[in-house]
């Protein structure tokens, strides 16, 4: 997992053999074009996959931004990125982590709470907490503390 602050235009780095997963935690956005096809306006909501060897040149579309990345060995794990947006007074997710898996999640907006196996933890802007199910399922329940807040869910298997 990283973040990083876009300032300007330019080339992405290549990290043959990995997988990239971007999503935008603030500003106006950036324009991703690749040389194996991609073509992508990440701004705030949208992920986008790509791949580590393609060649990615970015472009900004408001001034300089911070993205949330997940970088991985797919050759070694699975791994998603999926965004949760809670956009309301007492919205919530529920989930549940299998055996063998294990979920992150970020807070990239606002604060939530999170509630696992009695005990709760609160989020603020940019903490994380890693939760991990090693022989049995682990139910999770998160809820807004602020609104809208948006919190990334890291999905790892494998």
């Amino acid at each position: 997992l990283s973040m990083a602050d876009v300032v300007e235009d330019g080339s992405f780095s290549l990290l043959p053999a990995y997988q990239r997963i971007i999503t935008l935690v603030n500003g106006g956005g950036f324009h991703l074009a690749g040389s194996e096809g991609t073509d992508a306006d990440i701004t705030f909501g949208k992920v986008h996959r790509f791949s580590g060897s393609e060649k990615i040149y970015c472009t900004l579309l408001a001034g300089r931004c911070l993205d949330f990345n997940l970088i991985f060995r797919p050759d070694r794990v699975d791994s998603r990125l999926d965004l949760c947006l809670l956009e309301t007074e007492g919205a919530h997710f529920d989930t549940v982590v299998n055996p063998g898996s294990k979920l992150a999640i970020v807070a990239l907006r606002g604060r939530a709470n999170v509630h696992f196996e009695g005990s709760s933890l609160e989020l603020g802007p940019l903490d994380s907490v890693l939760v991990e199910a090693i022989y049995r399922p682990r139910r999770l329940f998160a809820s807004a503390l602020t609104h809208p807040s948006c919190l990334a869910l890291i999905s790892i298997s494998g």
